[in-house]
Formats: structure tokens, C-alpha cells, sequence
């Protein structure tokens, strides 16, 4: 060890630029560091959401239900499949080994449930979803008028504040509840419909071929190419009673002949409100990976930017906010060590008397905090409760081998030694025993990095992070 002391002593100034250079390093990771309450962790659970309307709950069993978990069990690696079933809705949960590739897996169940949509009945809707840490939603906003209706103010977070939202980057999917949809129901006549020798099938079929868009061919002129496309789809009520059903020789039957159309909205199960005012509300889910406090920065921003073209009478109210907590927890954790660090400073200045060796061990906690950036970086951790907690552990380790060391500097200073003879004796003779009392602590958190299942998803961040950084 005398080498490496004595190395050290002579390239001091070039030590000194190292530490302070990585120094430099770990403050500009700190701002690339996602930041969040938990871990960022992928469980072995992929959940295929059902909606078919209000479809009794044998059909759902039968017809919807157990195509869809024949199809799972053959995905590689599943080791359970359970299935939730009510009126209308199913939610079929796929379980897999925790060493599996959970994307490789999302992609597989999709694949297999792709495979099977032709079998289920028509109007099924599916939606594969993951579970992650970043699966729930990060900020809600709700939307309230004293003018506007809860129709208008759908229509307004669909169509202008949504889109705004949803290209914010790291922002994986906005997502709205409550509110009414327009719709516009068309009640049959059934003396008419008897006269004509008609029923609704023809009247549902008839309404679906008359609404759509529809490629009708191409045009080549003046050496270029044009696409023809048919747009026949209803913009206003007068369209949709204008719809020829059917012909009676040279006179065609209208819809308007044979029914009444009226705007209707349609039913909903769902009743959102905000300060006692009926509301729609709006979550925003994160990506995971990605720092949740900068993605709320450039929503606020978005928002602020909205406010021109929103209208006066809409209030929109910010009713939950996670990054509030993350910044409240980031932030005690973060006071907690600079605590630390004041005590440590009374404290060896009260026993060891000596401001400039007292100085010298204060000034390693923010240059060692800071380079402890780069290994969290280098490991692929966020900053969370656990790997903050991990992180001040590991402080507090170095600034407890760093006191020792300067301790037994300052015992060969008293005999008389200079101060090269001074630090390479005491730190060759104080490193080796340091080093063995160290690893005795590092002993101890090893085991938990390599815990497995949800019980290793906390523990192991704290680990890892206080193994890596020391």
C-alpha cells in the first residue's frame, strides 16, 4: 500500500483534478438521472382488458373469455392465466416467470390475441396492457364550466387538449373519463317498416355502407398521379336522413321516410366531478424510463400555452400531482445528508480540533456525493427513495473511513513526521484493515441485489446502489 500512497502524495494535484473533473461529470448526470418514488421495474403480468358492451356474463365466458385464454397458454412462458369476468367485461390476467422478457412477452400476447380477433364475436374491443411501475398515472386534471356542457367539454380535451398532451416527450398515453359523446339515435317506425316489407337489419346495413370513406381508384394526368377518394361520411343530421335504404323501383325509400333522427348522448356508467361541479377528468401516464418531474414541466408549459385558445369559463384544476411527492421525498433525502454533513463537521471539529483537517473530510462528502452520479448512471438507476437511501448509506461509509484516515494522518504529524512521511505511513498502515471493515459491510448488502420477485424490486435498488457507489 505504500506504493499506492506514495503515488498519490506525488501526483496530488493531478489526484485532485481527477476527483474534482468526475466531480463535474456526476453534477451534469444529475439533471439526466430520471427521477421517481419507486424503482423503475417491469412485473410478469400482462392483462388483456375486454369490453363488449353489456353482453351477459355466459356469453362473455364463452365466446369471449376462454378463446382468449386458450390463445395465452400458448404463449412460451406463462405460467398462469386467470380470468375476471362481469356484464359486458372481461379482464384476462397472463402471468409469467420473472426471468422472461417482458416486452418479448407483450408482443407475443399480442400477437396471439391478434390471431384469435376473427373468432370473437363482432364488436369486441381488446386492449393489451403491461404493468409496470410507471402504469398508473403520474397527474390528473379535471375540466369544470358554469357554460359549457360535459359534451362540449369533451370534445374540447379531445380535440385541443389532448393532442397537445400526448406529444410531450416520455408521455406514454392521456387518458379521459367522464363526460358526455354525441351520438344521434334513429327510431324506427314499425307500421312502416311492415308496409315496406323492411326490418332494421336493412336499415343498420344500409346506414354502415352509406357512412365511410372509400377508395374509388386513380387518376394519371399531366404525368401525375391522383388518388380518387370517395368522402360520404355524415357531417350533419340532414346526411344521415338522406340515406337511401332502399329502392322501390324508381323511387328510392329515405331513412327520414321510415324513422325520426334525433341527437341523443350516449349512456354512460361513468360520473366524474371536481369542487362539487360535474367534470371530466384527464390522467396522464408516463413511459417508462423516463423522468416524471421534467415531463410535468412541459405539460405545465403546454397547459399555459392552451389557456389562449381554451375558452374563459373552462377551469382546469390540477387534482393530483406524483411529482409533488417525488420532489417532497427527493428533497428530505437530500436534506437529511447535507444534516449529516453538518454534524459530521461539529463533530470533528469539536474532537479533533483542527479546521483545516475538519474542512478537508466535509469537502469529500459533496465531491464524493457527486461523483456517485456517475456509477447510478452507469447501473441504470433513477433517483427514488431506495437508491437516495442507498446513496446516504454509502456516504455515510466513506465519510466513516475518512475520518479514520485523517485521524491516523494527524497521530504521525504529532510524532514529528513530515507531511509526505506522515500520509503515506498512515494511510498504507490505516487501508488495509479500512478495505476488510468495508467489505465486511458490503457483505451484508450483496445477497439483496440478487433478489428476485417483488420482494427483491426495493431492497435491490438500495443495494446496488450503496455496493456500486462504494
Amino acid at each position: 500500500m505504500k506504493g499506492l500512497s506514495g503515488f498519490a502524495v506525488i501526483h496530488k494535484r493531478a489526484m485532485i483534478f481527477m476527483a474534482l473533473f468526475l466531480a463535474l461529470i456526476g453534477t451534469y448526470f444529475i439533471f439526466k438521472i430520471p427521477e421517481g418514488v419507486f424503482p423503475d421495474a417491469t412485473f410478469p403480468r400482462i392483462a388483456v382488458m375486454v369490453d363488449y358492451g353489456l353482453a351477459p356474463i355466459k356469453q362473455m365466458e364463452i365466446e369471449v373469455a376462454k378463446p382468449i385464454e386458450e390463445a395465452a397458454m400458448m404463449v412460451e412462458g406463462v405460467r398462469t392465466v386467470r380470468a375476471s369476468i362481469s356484464r359486458g367485461s372481461a379482464e384476462v390476467n397472463i402471468d409469467f416467470e420473472w426471468n422472461q422478457d417482458m416486452f418479448r412477452a407483450y408482443q407475443l400476447v399480442q400477437a396471439q390475441v391478434s390471431g384469435i380477433q376473427h373468432e370473437l364475436p363482432p364488436g369486441v374491443q381488446l386492449e393489451v396492457r403491461r404493468f409496470t411501475t410507471s402504469t398508473y398515472p403520474i397527474a390528473g386534471y379535471s375540466l369544470t364550466s358554469d357554460k359549457l356542457d360535459l359534451m362540449q367539454l369533451r370534445d374540447l380535451e379531445i380535440y385541443t387538449i389532448r393532442p397537445q398532451l400526448a406529444s410531450v416527450p416520455g408521455v406514454y398515453n392521456v387518458e379521459i373519463m367522464g363526460g358526455h359523446q354525441r351520438e344521434y339515435w334513429v327510431n324506427l317506425d314499425p307500421q312502416k317498416l311492415s308496409a315496406l316489407h323492411l326490418d332494421y337489419l336493412k336499415v343498420e346495413k344500409a346506414l354502415k355502407s352509406a357512412n365511410n370513406l372509400q377508395y374509388v381508384g386513380r387518376l394519371n394526368e399531366s404525368n401525375k398521379l391522383y388518388l380518387n377518394i370517395a368522402d360520404n361520411r355524415f357531417l350533419k343530421i340532414d346526411d344521415i336522413k338522406n340515406t337511401i335504404v332502399e329502392r322501390n323501383g324508381p323511387t328510392p325509400v329515405y331513412l327520414s321516410d321510415i324513422a325520426s333522427v334525433e341527437p341523443a348522448l350516449r349512456e354512460t356508467f361513468i360520473a366524474c366531478e371536481s369542487n362539487l361541479k360535474p367534470a371530466v377528468l384527464i390522467t396522464i401516464i408516463k413511459q417508462p424510463g423516463t423522468n416524471a418531474v421534467s415531463i410535468m414541466k412541459e405539460v405545465g408549459k403546454r397547459l399555459d400555452d392552451l389557456s389562449r385558445v381554451i375558452p374563459g369559463s373552462v377551469e382546469v384544476r390540477k387534482w393530483y400531482d406524483m411529482t409533488d411527492f417525488i420532489r417532497r421525498s427527493i428533497g428530505s433525502v437530500r436534506d437529511a445528508i447535507f444534516l449529516g454533513a453538518l454534524l459530521t463537521f461539529l463533530i470533528l471539529l469539536l474532537f479533533l480540533r483542527r479546521l483545516r483537517i475538519t474542512l478537508i473530510t466535509v469537502f469529500i462528502i459533496p465531491v464524493a456525493l457527486l461523483i456517485s452520479f456517475i456509477f447510478i448512471r452507469m447501473i441504470g438507476m433513477n433517483l427514488n427513495l431506495m437508491s437516495l437511501g442507498g446513496l446516504a448509506a454509502a456516504i455515510g461509509i466513506l465519510v466513516d473511513n475518512a475520518i479514520v484516515v485523517i485521524e491516523n494522518i494527524e497521530r504521525y504529524l504529532e510524532e514529528g513526521h513530515t507531511k509526505k512521511e506522515a500520509v503515506v505511513k498512515a494511510t498504507s498502515e490505516i487501508i488495509p484493515p479500512l478495505l476488510g471493515a468495508t467489505l465486511t459491510t458490503l457483505v451484508v448488502f450483496i445477497p439483496l441485489v440478487f433478489l428476485s420477485g417483488v420482494a427483491g424490486i426495493f431492497p435491490r435498488s438500495l443495494a446496488s446502489t450503496c455496493c456500486s457507489v462504494v
